[in-house]
């Protein structure tokens, strides 16, 4: 992959952020948030792809572009949060309006710093220029088995040494979706290099899935701690809160029983020539 290809990438991924940011900034729609948090992590995987080539300097996400794509994260979850719990509860249920109130209270004040941000810097153009003056000249197949080495490493040490832990599980995901989002650049060296049940998009984007639902219920309970019930002034509001947590629970080890299984599967299925040699 030469500059100028690795160029038009960048400028792609800028050009749609840029895009989102317009549509995010009229409404907040819970559908474009999500497709901009998405977009500004395929633009993050791309960089660390191009990263191991061995070039001057390295292709940062600056601490602004970071701030706003946690903002916009922070946004999405209370989102999710509130469709969730509305889910769970009964509709009827105003014992637990305090809630969803906090929730789009804690929302809105998201929404001021993103605001802020857009109106500063709405299409990023200073982190644009950075990243296209400090690109590698070519992405060699050298650097794409480095970039995929490192990945199956830190898989492998995770599925072996911390298989079911809460943190290696949200990790897990994260390399996971770092190839998923450059699937496009090393696919040809990720089906050798990568472990079996790993080694292709479907099996990635099956296991990256279900670690998604997890870390989906993961962020619902750490909405739901006692800071955020013990606010609710009605008894029966935190009782009906309190047995939305406890599904949550029941939801978040159905996740990790059913990516353990799902995982055993496509070892069970792996050809042993794949490690031959």
């Amino acid at each position: 992959m030469q500059r100028k290809a690795i160029a038009a990438v960048i400028n792609q991924h800028f050009n749609k952020i840029s895009k989102l940011t317009r549509k995010v900034a009229s409404d907040f729609d819970k559908h474009v948030v999500h497709e901009l948090r998405v977009e500004m992590k395929k633009l993050g995987a791309f960089l660390h792809l191009q990263n191991t080539e061995q070039h001057k300097g390295q292709l940062k996400i600056s601490r602004r572009l970071k701030s706003f794509k946690g903002y916009i994260g922070i946004i999405r979850n209370l989102q999710l949060q509130e469709h969730l719990i509305q889910e769970l509860i009964p509709a009827n249920a105003h014992s637990i309006e305090p809630y969803i109130r906090q929730l789009r209270s804690e929302a809105q004040g998201w929404k001021k710093e993103v605001m802020k941000l857009i109106f500063e810097h709405l299409n990023f153009d200073e982190e644009r220029d950075a990243m296209l003056n400090s690109i590698p000249k070519e992405l060699s197949n050298i650097s794409v088995r480095k970039f995929l080495k490192l990945k199956a490493h830190e898989i492998e040490s995770l599925l072996i040494f911390q298989p079911v832990k809460e943190n290696s599980l949200h990790e897990l995901r994260k390399l996971l979706k770092g190839v998923l989002y450059t699937w496009a650049y090393v696919q040809q060296e990720a089906e050798t290099m990568l472990p079996f049940e790993m080694n292709s998009l479907e099996k990635l984007q099956t296991l990256s899935d279900i670690l998604g639902a997890y870390g989906n219920q993961c962020t619902a309970l750490d909405l739901l701690q006692p800071a955020y019930i013990d606010n609710v002034p009605h008894v029966r509001g935190q009782e009906l809160l309190n047995g939305a947590r406890a599904q949550l629970e029941k939801r978040k080890e159905q996740c990790r029983l059913h990516f353990l299984s799902t995982l055993l599967a496509m070892r069970q299925n792996m050809d042993p020539s794949h490690y031959a040699g």
